[in-house]
């Protein structure tokens, strides 16, 4: 979900780009597609991030037939994995600030998903779920913007993260720390 839109968008108008290099790029997209839909994780954060391919897949090339499939598809599995995998404080269940990350896939399904006017889709719960996300990511921020280092954790900088959920929600509190 993360890796190929951008890249695609990064070669679109390149001289190098021809009919056929396009037709190998949708067909392995749409191979990609089919496969998860087929063999996704079923729980965690593989789960999230299958479902999420499957879900901006849907989304991004709607000429595919199955497109319609996968949206209804990949929506129960996200809408599950925003409800389930996180405590009610918006901290991921797998306890590692590394993979509470996962919260940032379902954001970039509802971004995408709101760009193509398709936000009314997700529920009220999901949403909840990635604001508390970015609200969890601000009440562990270091003060050098760094989150804790424990677990198989890095200590990367969470302040644009924070600057993000900020902007999302018009959250003065996550403006004032993501900005610092």
């Amino acid at each position: 979900g993360g890796t190929w839109p951008p890249t695609i968008f990064a070669v679109l108008n390149s001289p190098e780009m021809n009919a056929d290099r396009w037709v190998k790029i949708l067909k392995s997209l749409f191979s990609q597609t089919e496969y998860l839909m087929e063999f996704h994780s079923d729980k965690a954060n593989h789960c999230t991030a299958e479902a999420n391919v499957i879900f901006i897949s849907s989304v991004l090339w709607p000429e595919f037939k199955p497109a319609l499939e996968w949206r209804e598809y990949a929506l129960p599995w996200l809408e599950y994995q925003a409800i389930n995998d996180y405590y009610p404080d918006g901290f991921s269940r797998e306890m590692s600030t590394s993979y509470h990350w996962k919260y940032k896939k379902l954001v970039q399904s509802y971004r995408i998903a709101e760009f193509n006017q398709l936000h009314n889709v997700f529920s009220a719960d999901y949403l909840e779920t990635i604001r508390k996300g970015f609200r969890a990511d601000m009440m562990m921020i270091k003060p050098d913007g760094s989150g804790p280092r424990f677990n198989d954790s890095a200590g990367l900088d969470r302040t644009e993260t924070v600057l993000e959920g900020g902007e999302m929600f018009d959250d003065p509190e996550m403006l004032w720390v993501g900005s610092r």
